[in-house]
């Protein structure tokens, strides 16, 4: 059943990696030299006493990968710490299943081209307040492709009461094994 979860939360946020907000501001994206990460959020809107997926994805160069929460030989995985809203609260990060990645004589474990990470932010309930709502996360992350360079971001989402996003999809993406290639508008 958790599985199902996963995988049902993992398709909705597929359908959102463009990520276009009518009233967010604030960066919601950040490109480097070697990724563009983007903060992403489940649905258009946040409902009291529910759970809301949002999660970071991560498109990547050619050649050039990020890493699994047990990363292997080398490397370390990615970190998120969230800012978020008066009593919400932001659970675990659910990792994809990693591929290895030989570097040298090396096993690691992680992702190449794209990946999402996914993580439940839990809406309290009772009425959400008036005004701009922030949902706001730092992450630090080790892009690797022999070398490594550390990387850092800072995303920002700030919305309007209920958190009104809008969002389309247009990419594909690998999470594991599926591929997914188009979702609805």
């Amino acid at each position: 059943m958790k599985r199902g979860l996963y995988w049902k939360a993992v398709l909705l946020l597929t359908c959102l990696l463009a990520l276009e907000s009518g009233s967010a501001q604030g960066a919601a994206a950040v490109s480097t030299e070697h990724a563009t990460v983007t903060l992403l959020a489940e649905r258009p809107q946040a409902a009291p006493g529910q759970t809301l997926w949002v999660g970071l994805h991560f498109e990547l160069v050619p050649h050039w990968h990020v890493y699994w929460r047990n990363p292997g030989a080398s490397g370390t995985a990615p970190v998120i710490r969230w800012t978020l809203p008066d009593r919400w609260h932001a659970g675990d990060i659910h990792w994809p299943v990693p591929k290895r990645i030989r570097v040298g004589p090396l096993n690691n474990y992680g992702y190449e081209d794209s990946v999402t990470f996914l993580v439940p932010v839990r809406v309290p309930e009772g009425p959400l307040p008036a005004g701009p709502l922030t949902v706001a996360a730092e992450a630090d992350w080790l892009v690797c492709r022999v070398e490594c360079i550390p990387e850092t971001g800072r995303f920002r989402l700030e919305m309007d009461g209920m958190i009104q996003t809008r969002y389309i999809w247009n990419h594909r993406l690998t999470v594991g094994d599926y591929e997914i290639d188009r979702c609805a508008t």
